[in-house]
């Protein structure tokens, strides 16, 4: 088996990083389901987190725990399906606690309100903005979602790097103030501002952060207590690519940190 293929591209939910999770009540699962595939279509596999799409991984207990690890931090984008039917259902309440937290601390900019229907959401106000679809097929809201998260990303990455290279100036700054610095030091400055501000040119996302690099540009990068490698830039061999995600891992060992599936090492 190729590095990171597995089986009918399953990925587990318990790792994966999904770019767009669907909140919404069963009353609109049709049209829901329609902008799921439309979704599938722009972003590509597993890259939209909706329930159908992983019925086997969904099903064990304490599901909640689960879904507020996803609604809360393991996607890039929210987009909640505003309407009466909404307020009144237990299962999006346990997803909107965690979707109105990131909203109180990240200010609603991975957040994405389309209205199907009439009614109002407890925490929602009439400033707050929202797609109307009502004269929208699910392809035209596909598209404005899509457009959400090609905006988060590109604003999650300009947001990195600027953090990256304020933090890699004091470095150089801190060697500039020192004196009789050896030669091993040195190096060990150098390399720990080419850390700090190589964000832009990380690969993977998701909250992975950049542990350090080595001379040959492969970053040992953490999350949550896992870790894993991963390479910086565009240019890497295929091999690094783990064929469910399509993403160079992180990589441990012969585990995709990235979808949780593994592969045969090269």
């Amino acid at each position: 088996m190729e590095k990171g293929k597995a089986p009918n591209g399953r990925i587990d939910v318990t790792l994966h990083q999904f770019k767009v999770a669907l909140s919404f009540p069963g009353e609109f699962r049709p049209y829901v389901r329609c902008v799921a595939k439309e979704l599938k279509e722009m972003l590509g596999p597993n890259a939209c987190f909706f329930d159908e799409h992983y019925t086997a991984q969904l099903a064990r207990p304490n599901l909640h725990v689960l879904l507020h690890d996803i609604y809360g931090d393991r996607s890039d984008l929210v987009v909640v399906f505003v309407c009466a039917e909404y307020e009144r259902k237990e299962w999006c309440g346990i997803e909107w606690d965690k979707i109105s937290e990131r909203r109180i601390q990240g200010g609603g900019d991975d957040i994405m309100y389309v209205r199907v229907g009439e009614g109002e959401v407890s925490g929602m106000t009439k400033l707050d903005g929202y797609v109307d679809a009502k004269n929208l097929t699910s392809k035209d809201v596909a598209l404005m979602v899509e457009e959400r998260v090609m905006v988060t990303e590109e604003s999650t990455s300009l947001a990195a790097r600027q953090h990256g290279e304020r933090a890699a100036r004091r470095t150089i700054n801190e060697a500039s103030t020192t004196d009789n610095l050896s030669v091993e030091d040195l190096e060990k400055l150098v390399l720990k501002a080419r850390t700090l501000e190589v964000a832009d040119r990380l690969n993977v996302k998701g909250g992975w952060q950049v542990a350090e690099i080595d001379k040959q540009d492969i970053a040992t990068v953490v999350r949550d207590g896992h870790s894993g490698l991963t390479p910086l830039g565009d240019s890497y061999h295929s091999s690094w690519t783990c064929y469910t995600c399509l993403s160079p891992g992180p990589w441990n060992g012969n585990l995709c940190m990235n979808c949780g599936t593994p592969g045969e090492l090269d």
